[in-house]
């Protein structure tokens, strides 16, 4: 679970295998967030240049697509930003995922023994 950074009342919370889901009213009612089939790890990082929400970054499956996925919308729309595990070089799953907050399009993911991977923007 995590509030949405400078987004008052704004919760979101994963739930694996039943997707992700969002609170407008500081968790009193949940959204599901459509297409998101599975969600293992999710993290907010920096807005988009010209957007005043935050990244959403997601590992899991979107809209039957199992990989890594940023949303510039608050989960209307997400672009598939890379393949799960091996595909990446991570080999073991992923533990835990974190955005940065200060560079769009930057997010880390940690593995279980294989360090830390850093993904961004090109």
């Amino acid at each position: 679970m995590e509030a949405a950074p400078g987004i008052a009342n704004h919760v979101w919370v994963s739930l694996g295998t039943d997707g992700l889901y969002a609170s407008t009213n500081s968790g009193t009612t949940f959204t599901k967030i459509q297409g998101v089939q599975n969600s293992k790890l999710f993290a907010f990082g920096k807005s988009q240049p010209g957007k005043s929400v935050p990244t959403v970054y997601v590992y899991g499956m979107v809209n039957n697509v199992n990989g890594f996925f940023r949303s510039d919308d608050m989960g209307v729309t997400w672009n598939n930003i890379g393949p799960v595990g091996a595909g990446i070089g991570l080999g073991n799953e992923p533990q835990i995922m974190a955005a940065d907050r200060q560079i769009y399009g930057q997010v880390y993911v940690g593995t279980n023994g294989r360090g830390i991977y850093v993904g961004s923007l090109k």
